[in-house]
């Protein structure tokens, strides 16, 4: 129970305490005896809703709690179905709460066998369009296609498709004919790869993503600091009147554009203004205060030299740990999937006894 898993102190969900019990009644936890689970932790949401009625339903702000999660995790995988390419208004709005977190994002269009080669290829650039309209980045975001339901595949083309990346990545249980067009068949080896390969990383990372981590947060208390300040320098003196008038569009819309040219912020350093501005009115006055100076000061010498000495320390490859590797082998062993690894070694083996027997020949 949700309860119980917040209040357990050996696992990292104390901080979720903040969002009341009307979330931890929802909150579910399951505990299974796996090596794996010994070096990561897997957190799934509640399915959207797409009707207003049924989000109004919720008792507690998903989106924020989505968000609240979003900054502490190491990877964030977007699941979407070919048959069901519609954003509703609720998973718009998480999509939007994951800004400052677009490097974690990983897109998966999952059930690729339900549809043909054809219609495959449409699908996904219709979802990339429509994500690119959501996710405010320049780049074009990336789409991973597999089909990850535990189910036979329904389509054969598309099981085609994706021979090589079982073979590489999971099983190969038949021997299935080469694939039609291998151009695709390339396109697909390469998302099943760089997906897997993406969380496998995640423990050798640990170090790097958490420091980077500390970085955008110590970032994140500066700007809010100087937007913070700039509002209280614009009051005559410190009342509620003096800072509704303040928090007003036109004002602080100035104070936004005033510290990002004051500082030399980039648009995507700021915060989002909205959420700013709902968050400022909800403030009481009690907390609103003037930069301390010298606190800001030792806040900009963590960021210029402190970081810096922290880098110089950190490794350049942490590498896996032995048990994390032991682990995925040992996963890949019981579903008797074949290690690409041990395949290729095999495969050497194999060249040099043929070598050899060439050679008496």
């Amino acid at each position: 129970m949700g309860m119980t898993l917040a209040a357990d102190g050996t696992m990292p969900f104390q901080s979720l305490n903040i969002f009341g019990g009307a979330f931890l009644t929802h909150l579910r936890g399951a505990t299974l005896d796996v090596p794996l689970l010994k070096h990561v932790y897997f957190i799934d949401t509640p399915g959207i809703l797409s009707g207003q009625n049924q989000t109004i339903s919720r008792e507690y702000n998903f989106a924020n709690v989505t968000r609240f999660i979003a900054d502490k995790v190491d990877l964030i995988v977007l699941l979407f179905d070919t048959s069901k390419l519609d954003i509703s208004d609720e998973y718009k709005l998480v999509l939007q709460n994951l800004k400052g977190n677009e490097e974690k994002i990983k897109i998966v269009l999952n059930k690729a066998d339900s549809v043909d080669p054809g219609e495959l290829v449409r699908v996904r650039g219709a979802l990339m369009w429509s994500l690119s309209k959501i996710i405010d980045t320049p780049e074009v975001p990336k789409v991973y296609i597999g089909s990850f339901d535990g189910r036979a595949a329904k389509n054969s083309e598309i099981l085609d498709l994706f021979k090589e990346d079982y073979v590489e990545l999971f099983k190969e249980l038949q021997r299935l004919p080469a694939a039609k067009n291998s151009e695709i068949l390339d396109l697909f080896k390469e998302d099943y790869v760089e997906l897997f390969k993406e969380l496998q990383r995640l423990p050798s990372q640990l170090l790097a993503r958490r420091v980077n981590d500390i970085i955008k947060r110590a970032k994140n208390v500066r700007i809010h600091a100087l937007l913070m300040d700039e509002i209280m320098r614009g009051m005559w003196y410190k009342s509620d009147s003096q800072l509704k008038k303040q928090l007003k569009d036109e004002k602080l819309k100035g104070v936004f554009t005033e510290v990002k040219q004051r500082f030399r912020l980039a648009d995507s350093d700021m915060p989002k203004y909205e959420a700013f501005k709902e968050s400022a009115k909800s403030c009481p006055l009690r907390l609103w205060n003037k930069v301390d100076t010298p606190m800001l000061v030792k806040l900009e010498e963590f960021l210029m030299k402190d970081v810096a000495k922290i880098l110089e320390h950190m490794p350049e490859d942490e590498g896996d740990t032995d048990s994390f590797k032991k682990a995925f082998r040992d996963l890949l062993l019981q579903q008797n999937i074949e290690i690409p690894e041990e395949k290729k070694k095999e495969d050497d083996k194999d060249k040099e006894k043929a070598d050899g027997e060439k050679k008496e020949e």
